[in-house]
């Protein structure tokens, strides 16, 4: 909204191993919570190599976490929350797995993907993999984590084979590469933190 300032997202570079954003100890924990005040947090994993490997972001929702799940359980209803996404369409499912279809406009032609996702309810988590069409080999991982004042929304994966127009612009520091994973982890996890805490606003009104 025109005038609307902007929370900040604070990135972490991390060469060896990623950057625990677990809330397992009271320091960590207000440390995380300090800055998610300020908006998402986001880490990034980088391989052997220097290149990038995964990145993991972080939003604080005020929701409970039950109302969190049930916002990322709704795929019906992602293309009224998600940037970006045109179509969604659910392809199968039963209690523990779902395999669904996107339509993603992107510059040039849009991307045609279906993913597949395995929920584990008892934990609050979610893991997706690739199933067909554009971007093979893409990842990603739910995990939701009760927190003073509501939830911690995590999301840890990372996007391969996007737009063919962005890769000839990435140059040997995958600038690109980061830059495309870190603003869609961002936001999704924005998205969803928001959705579940406008759906609960509603519900106890």
């Amino acid at each position: 909204m025109r005038g609307e300032i902007k929370k900040a997202t604070r990135v972490i570079i991390v060469p060896a191993m990623l950057f625990s954003l677990g809330v397992s100890s009271p320091a960590n924990g207000q440390d995380l919570m300090t800055m998610l005040r300020e908006g998402p947090v986001v880490s990034v994993k980088q391989d052997a190599d220097g290149g990038f490997d995964r990145c993991t972001a972080v939003a604080h929702s005020k929701a409970p976490a039950s109302a969190v799940w049930r916002v990322l359980m709704d795929f019906e209803s992602y293309k009224e929350f998600m940037p970006k996404l045109m179509e969604v369409e659910v392809k199968e499912r039963t209690d523990t797995t779902v395999v669904v279809s996107y339509v993603l406009e992107t510059p040039g032609r849009n991307t045609r993907y279906a993913m597949s996702y395995e929920m584990r309810e008892a934990d609050h988590e979610m893991d997706a993999r690739w199933h067909s069409g554009s971007l093979e080999g893409t990842f990603g991982h739910w995990r939701l984590v009760e927190a003073a004042g509501g939830t911690l929304v995590y999301y840890t994966g990372a996007t391969r084979n996007y737009s063919r127009i962005l890769q000839r612009l990435e140059d040997d520091q995958q600038t690109v590469t980061t830059g495309v994973n870190v603003s869609s982890a961002i936001a999704m996890v924005r998205a969803v933190a928001e959705r579940a805490e406008k759906l609960e606003s509603k519900a106890t009104d």
